[in-house]
C-alpha cells in the first residue's frame, strides 16, 4: 500500500508541476538550462563576444554580429532544435517547451527558407521561434 500512495503522490505532484504555468523567468531558466551545455563549444566555435551570449541567453536580445547569427546556428545544431539544412526541428522544440504553439514553430520554419546563409536563417528562426516560446507570436 505505501508504494501505491508513493506513486500516487509522485505523479500527482508531478502532474502539479506540469499544469502550473510557466512564467517569463521560469521559460528563461528553462532555456538557459537547456542550452548551457552548448554555450562554451559555441562560443569557442564562433569567436562571438560571451557579453552577447549572456544578453542572448538572460535577456534575448540580438545582435547582427556575424559571430553571433554562427553562435545561434552553433546552439541550435548542438541542442537538436535546428537540422544541418536550416530548418526547425518543432518536435525537439515541443519537447523542452511544451506549450508552445506548433503551428507557429512551424511558420518561423518557413518564414526563413529564403534566406541563403545559414548563420542568417537561424539568426531569424531564432527570433521568431523564441517569440512563440515566450508568448509575443
Amino acid at each position: 500500500m505505501f508504494w501505491i500512495v508513493l506513486l500516487f503522490n509522485l505523479l500527482g505532484a508531478t502532474n502539479a508541476v506540469r499544469l502550473e504555468a510557466c512564467d517569463e523567468e521560469c521559460l528563461t531558466q528553462k532555456r538557459v538550462a537547456f542550452v548551457s551545455p552548448t554555450i562554451s563549444e559555441c562560443v569557442c566555435a564562433t569567436g562571438v563576444d560571451w557579453t552577447l551570449v549572456y544578453r542572448y541567453l538572460y535577456d534575448r536580445d540580438f545582435f547582427t554580429d556575424a559571430c553571433f547569427m554562427c553562435f545561434v546556428r552553433c546552439v541550435q545544431l548542438k541542442t537538436y532544435t535546428a537540422f544541418p539544412d536550416g530548418t526547425l526541428n518543432v518536435d525537439s522544440v515541443l519537447m523542452t517547451f511544451p506549450d508552445a504553439d506548433r503551428d507557429a514553430l512551424w511558420e518561423c520554419s518557413l518564414s526563413v527558407e529564403h534566406i541563403l546563409d545559414k548563420c542568417k536563417r537561424a539568426y531569424q528562426m531564432s527570433i521568431c521561434a523564441l517569440d512563440v516560446i515566450f508568448g509575443h507570436h
